[in-house]
């Protein structure tokens, strides 16, 4: 974030504060939030303080680590996500429409296995240790990503997702 956007994060913390039933956040609260929230974009921040509203359950107010996973990602969402996308790569491959427009399978394939010239290619004995190896690659660039501050897992365009499939190899 930057420090003009200091105002609408406050705004943010204070609107968790109402949600979850504390009144009155003091300033010193807010800076403490704020330093060790400032790496995160102010619409990341936005999101996650209206998925925490929509999905947290308990009373108080969401630790800075429930705002930091809220807006950069869960490791049950990058596992799931890894999967997902190990799917959608032999989806795009079985179809030969790719790139997928998803920035991190891209990355995945091109990491993993040196681009989409030679994604697919492997023996079908090889097939579980390819799956094995992308699921891996996808996990690590995924949590890279989220310790850079950015979301683990990049917004996609509705447009560039890939048809629901059924019966990918896994």
């Amino acid at each position: 974030m930057q420090s003009d956007d200091y105002k609408k994060f406050a705004i943010f913390i204070a609107m968790l504060g109402t949600a979850f039933g504390e009144k009155g956040i003091i300033p010193a609260k807010i800076e403490l939030y704020w330093e060790y929230l400032k790496d995160i974009s102010i619409e990341d921040i936005q999101r996650a303080t209206g998925l925490l509203i929509k999905t947290r359950k308990y009373s108080s107010i969401p630790t800075i680590a429930e705002i930091r996973e809220a807006a950069l990602g869960r490791d049950e969402d990058i596992e799931t996500a890894a999967v997902e996308a190990w799917g959608c790569a032999l989806y795009a491959v079985g179809r030969g429409k790719f790139p997928t427009g998803n920035p991190l399978i891209e990355e995945a394939v091109k990491t993993a296995f040196g681009g989409w010239e030679e994604f697919g290619r492997g023996d079908t004995d090889q097939n579980m240790a390819d799956r094995a190896h992308f699921l891996r690659v996808f996990k690590g660039l995924a949590k890279a990503r989220r310790e850079r501050g950015l979301p683990a897992l990049p917004a996609v365009k509705p447009a560039e997702k890939l048809p629901e499939h059924k019966g990918a190899r896994s």
